[in-house]
């Protein structure tokens, strides 16, 4: 028995010792540092995943980076000059950047990588030169160069540990599902290392679909429907932070359910979505070029309406029956049209017509003469025009009889009378 588990233990050990060596254990810079010219993009710098025995290896899960600098005016950018992404997908190994900076210094730029899912974390640190000499330690504005944090660090389950543990803390705000095309306000906030609020910081966005953003409080419109991840980085000073906020995009399903015209009218406006959605900002705009903006915060539950009194909104007054809709950034969400002329007494009608439709239908007395001549009321039956025919040879027999007439006796008195004209036809020739 011994034997076979030791044969068993030595067949899965090289196997076990690939899966131990496929984690990732560390990432390193695998290119130099540079020397770069005051407001210019450096070479390319590229960090890389590594396993315990300094192999390049793949990443088995999202990596969200984030890109520090020891200068507050530092950036780090993609080949197209805008902000690089702080995602490294599945399956990837290596991220490059580029650096910028107009502050001319020895600074100390740093990847921090976090696992999405592990939530395993591992940092990389080199120095950048940014000067306008050949010389590194020249700095061309005159003032002393940033100090570099030290490279020296210490690995402890894959995690790497710097002097100093202090950081700022960024907030996206909650996830939320937002309607396409619509402007909807986004706020982050930060706060410092001792836990107070940051007010002078830089507020950078990133929506996930290549378009981004800076300021703490801004607007933006998702135009295609979807699932986003939008990401807040903050800086301030030495430090820098981010955070992750889920965005799903629904297409945009509101509708005019009603309208009336004059200014006891109304405009309804129906929410067939699955979600409640703020309109706050959005514009009811009329055929005569009248509008009306929608009070902040004004939310529409899912599969709910709202009614807006023309008095209120100022809108379909005059001329056809015509509602636009527009989002905050006017671009047209929908238009309603009723081709027929609205007029004030449409609702009325309509409510006279049902009730009408409600109501019995007459009942009529179908009053027939029996064999003695007396009257007879029949059974009564509701009529809606005219009473039916009878519907078999039985029904016609009994009607007969009521009525005092058989066909057999006008049988017997035509022949009657065919033989009394043939008689007196002999009798008048005879006669001749």
């Amino acid at each position: 028995m011994q034997r076979v588990i030791l044969i068993l233990f030595l067949a899965f050990f090289p196997f076990a010792e690939i899966s131990a060596a496929s984690s990732i254990a560390r990432f390193v810079f695998i290119t130099e540092s540079r020397l770069v010219q005051p407001g210019a993009i450096s070479d390319e710098i590229k960090i890389q995943a590594q396993d315990a025995a300094g192999f390049e290896i793949k990443t088995e899960e999202t990596i969200d980076l984030e890109f520090l600098s020891t200068s507050s005016s530092g950036e780090f950018l993609n080949s197209s000059g805008n902000p690089v992404s702080a995602v490294m997908a599945k399956n990837t190994a290596n991220r490059t950047f580029y650096y910028r900076d107009s502050r001319a210094g020895i600074y100390n730029i740093t990847v921090k990588a976090t696992g999405r899912d592990s939530g395993k974390s591992w940092s990389a640190s080199q120095p950048i030169t940014i000067s306008d000499s050949n010389d590194p330690s020249a700095d061309s504005s005159g003032e002393n160069p940033s100090p570099v944090m030290p490279l020296t660090s210490s690995v402890s389950g894959g995690e790497a540990n710097f002097a100093s543990d202090k950081k700022i803390q960024a907030y996206a705000g909650e996830d939320r599902t937002v309607v396409a095309g619509a402007n909807m306000e986004f706020s982050g906030s930060a706060k410092g290392v001792n836990g107070e609020p940051l007010t002078n910081a830089r507020f950078w966005w990133n929506f996930g679909n290549g378009e981004t953003k800076e300021g703490k409080t801004i607007n933006y419109s998702f135009l295609i429907p979807g699932r986003y991840t939008m990401g807040l980085h903050v800086s301030s000073g030495e430090y820098s932070a981010s955070d992750y906020a889920a965005i799903e995009v629904i297409p945009n399903q509101f509708s005019v359910s009603r309208v009336l015209m004059g200014e006891a009218g109304f405009a309804v406006l129906k929410n067939e979505g699955s979600v409640a959605v703020d309109v706050g900002g959005w514009i009811l705009e009329d055929a005569a070029g009248q509008s009306f903006i929608i009070p902040p915060r004004t939310v529409i539950n899912s599969k709910s309406e709202t009614a807006f009194a023309n008095s209120i909104t100022g809108i379909l007054f005059k001329g056809p029956a015509l509602l636009r809709m527009r989002y905050p950034n006017l671009s047209l969400a929908f238009s309603w049209e009723e081709k027929a002329k609205i007029e004030a007494g449409n609702e009325l009608r309509a409510a006279t017509d049902k009730t009408l439709a409600l109501l019995p239908s007459p009942v009529i007395s179908q009053k027939v003469e029996n064999a003695s001549g007396a009257g007879k009321n029949v059974k009564s039956e509701e009529f809606s025009a005219r009473p039916p025919a009878p519907k078999n040879i039985s029904e016609t027999a009994t009607v007969s009889k009521h009525t005092g007439f058989s066909p057999s006796i006008f049988l017997a008195a035509a022949v009657f009378l065919g033989l009394a004209a043939a008689a007196g036809f002999i009798f008048v020739r005879r006669r001749s």
